[in-house]
């Protein structure tokens, strides 16, 4: 067997949706049969031979030859690798449109995940930002909630109703934890914890996020009376 054919093999063997780092083929499964330069250059020529495409700086997606052409992992399947199996979650725009938030679409996607190595990556129109959190249920309602409220102000076209829809339902399951381990990983603005507070004092649900706060301090967040309609 040829350096290129057991360098195909291996990758063959070893990918997700067909995604692979050449780097992490390298070093797990290849360093002890041939040199870095060697596996460089044939990683270059089946990039170049259309048996692997270059997606992003050391990141690839294998082949897949039909009838119709060549076929390679598509938008979808570098998502599903970060965010599948609680790796992650989808943010942003992408995220406010699936739930009816806005109707504005934007080709930017922006993924919390812990299947990373780098802090932040851009693959495609895909951002990539590493947190080493279990991207458990609860975990994602607290950072879909933040999420939002951290952006709230700037939401083009944002539905009202929607957001209270979605406000309501998550504060009746509130979990504390689940928002501490959010804020203390992802480092959410005082502005955004005293929002979320805000919300939770209005509706009467107990919470400690005061302890983030000062009391000699007056934080930017829009009017959460106005918002809810709260009748006093």
């Amino acid at each position: 067997m040829t350096n290129k054919q057991n360098v195909l093999e291996v990758i063959n063997s070893h990918n997700e949706n067909g995604l692979f780092y050449s780097s992490e083929i390298f070093n797990k499964y290849l360093k002890n049969n041939m040199n870095e330069i060697t596996f460089s250059k044939i990683i270059s020529r089946l990039n170049a031979e259309k048996e692997i495409e270059r997606i992003s700086k050391g990141f690839y997606s294998l082949c897949v030859k039909t009838k119709y052409g060549n076929v390679y992992s598509s938008e979808d399947d570098i998502v599903d690798r970060y965010v599948k199996e609680n790796k992650g979650i989808i943010l942003g725009y992408k995220f406010y449109n699936n739930i009816g938030l806005t109707t504005q679409i934007s080709k930017h996607i922006l993924i919390y995940s812990n299947n990373t190595n780098s802090e932040c990556k851009k693959i495609r129109n895909i951002e990539i930002r590493r947190f080493n959190i279990d991207y458990n249920n609860e975990n994602k309602k607290a950072l879909e909630m933040l999420d939002i409220l951290n952006n709230f102000l700037s939401i083009e076209d944002i539905n009202n109703n929607v957001f209270i829809d979605f406000t309501s339902s998550y504060i009746k399951d509130y979990n504390e934890e689940a928002v501490e381990r959010i804020i203390e990983t992802c480092k959410y603005p005082k502005s955004t914890i005293a929002f979320l507070k805000e919300i939770l004092d209005s509706n009467n649900i107990n919470n400690d996020l005061g302890k983030y706060l000062s009391s000699f301090s007056k934080y930017n967040y829009p009017d959460v009376g106005k918002i809810f309609r709260i009748k006093k």
